[in-house]
């Protein structure tokens, strides 16, 4: 008799500590997700700083980027033809930079990691509109990236948007 006591306080012992235990991983995974969510902030802020201080440190990219803010496409198409050849490459490039930063902080959005954010959005638009206007000019090639993701991405995130809802 006595050994079943002891059996059961053994027992119940032990499922006290594993109950315990399952508590501790819950917070510890809480604590993780905090913290993948805050490296995740500021990766997102690194990305955003090296492309932004690139532009600033470079006199030749400075002097074009503005194209990129015109506010509709024949502004934008009759300012990109002013630019040089290299200068419309180097253009290129800093466009297809930012597309990918910006598909990365759209898919983030759509998985919940991030909130939403109407900036990527808007600039994800923003790129389409220069990407259309680069791949007319024809200095770029004939054939346009698949710019899919990024259309969806954006349809994605707007959805998410509590102004919608």
């Amino acid at each position: 008799m006595k050994a079943d006591a002891v059996n059961r306080w053994l027992t119940l012992g032990a499922n006290f500590g594993v109950l315990i235990g399952i508590i501790l991983l819950i917070a510890e995974l809480n604590q993780n997700s905090v913290l993948m969510r805050g490296q995740i902030f500021n990766e997102r802020a690194s990305q955003g700083i090296d492309l932004f201080v690139s532009v600033a440190e470079s006199p030749e990219l400075s002097d074009i980027i503005g194209v990129g803010f015109a506010s509709d496409t024949s502004e934008l198409a009759a300012e990109f033809s002013k630019l040089t050849r290299t200068q419309k490459i180097q253009y290129g490039w800093f466009v297809r930079a930012d597309r990918y930063r910006i598909e990365n902080l759209l898919y983030q959005q759509v998985l919940g990691i991030l909130e939403y954010d109407g900036g990527p959005v808007n600039t994800g638009r923003r790129i389409i509109k220069t990407y259309e206007v680069m791949f007319e000019d024809g200095l770029l090639g004939e054939n346009p990236p698949p710019l899919g993701r990024l259309r969806r991405l954006i349809s994605e995130a707007e959805e998410m948007n509590p102004q919608n809802n």
